[in-house]
């Protein structure tokens, strides 16, 4: 990694590790690092320890299974074990051949937690609890024991976070799956909504959507799209019937969006009047507006 001076157009080279610790005291942003390799890893940790780069920090890692890669980073990267504990998931991606076939395809073939509380002495198989595992026969990812029973020590901390049950959060989660879900497959016939801009504004109108339907549940004031979807009031945010009302509200915005975009592609990404800015526009009106 090279920065070169505007003013006296002089290189100066620049380590990852140092571009890492000045990224780091840009903000509270989430942090994601491709191809980690080197020394930069101790950084990525360190962040993940002390929790300042914001909602998130993210790393990548060539491994063949979570164990191959608590081998890479403890061992070969020198990352201590005590270190690694901070770790809060690990998810192999592989490469799938179908029934056995030559066609190969990329799948998320794992989720697993670390669980331990010492994981000194320990294997590193007995450091990971699956949250998630790949089924061939099926194509899909199953739920692991953890999961199933509720038990699952990652979404426990998203739950506290959230202030939520554990249940509360996995529902939510599971909305946030079918809004994914819609993205792709409506992007296979259309690409660019796979894309950056496309994608970034389809998750900012879930957040504000979800805002908005938990003030308007507060107050008591009524709102327009939700008339239209079939709903009169927006009940408490931790049942089910709020998750189905804020995805048929996402819904019915992500129909609009499609359509008029639908047939123009990406070009009209940066003249489309986003819903972000529609939506705070109305922020001092009792209802929400969707823009068609």
């Amino acid at each position: 990694m090279s920065s070169q001076s505007s003013v006296l157009k002089s290189g100066a080279e620049m380590s990852p590790e140092t571009a890492l610790r000045a990224a780091l005291r840009l903000g509270s942003s989430s942090l994601v690092l491709g191809e980690v390799r080197g020394p930069e890893v101790k950084v990525l940790y360190e962040a993940m320890q002390v929790g300042n780069a914001g909602n998130s920090v993210i790393g990548t890692i060539h491994g063949s299974s979570v164990e191959n890669v608590y081998e890479r980073v403890v061992h070969t990267l020198g990352v201590p074990p005590a270190s690694f504990k901070a770790t809060d998931a690990v998810i192999i991606c592989s490469g799938i051949r179908p029934g056995g076939s030559m066609r190969k395809v990329k799948r998320v073939s794992r989720i697993a937690e670390v669980t331990c509380a010492c994981i000194e002495e320990l294997e590193p198989s007995e450091i990971f609890t699956d949250i998630m595992y790949y089924d061939p026969s099926q194509d899909c990812l199953l739920a692991g024991e953890a999961l199933e029973q509720g038990q699952s020590e990652l979404i426990g901390k998203i739950a506290r976070k959230w202030g939520v049950t554990i249940d509360t959060a996995i529902k939510n989660i599971e909305l946030r799956a079918r809004i994914k879900e819609k993205i792709a497959v409506e992007g296979v016939k259309m690409p660019f909504l796979l894309e950056a801009e496309a994608v970034s504004e389809a998750n900012n109108m879930f957040w504000l959507l979800s805002d908005s339907t938990k003030t308007n549940s507060r107050t008591g004031t009524e709102n327009r799209t939700a008339r239209r979807a079939g709903f009169e009031n927006s009940p408490d945010s931790g049942s089910e019937v709020y998750l189905e009302e804020l995805y048929t509200l996402w819904e019915l915005w992500f129909e609009d969006f499609i359509r008029e975009l639908s047939g123009k592609g990406k070009q009209r990404l940066g003249v489309h009047l986003s819903g972000e800015k529609a939506l705070s526009e109305e922020k001092q009106s009792p209802e929400t507006k969707i823009i068609a």
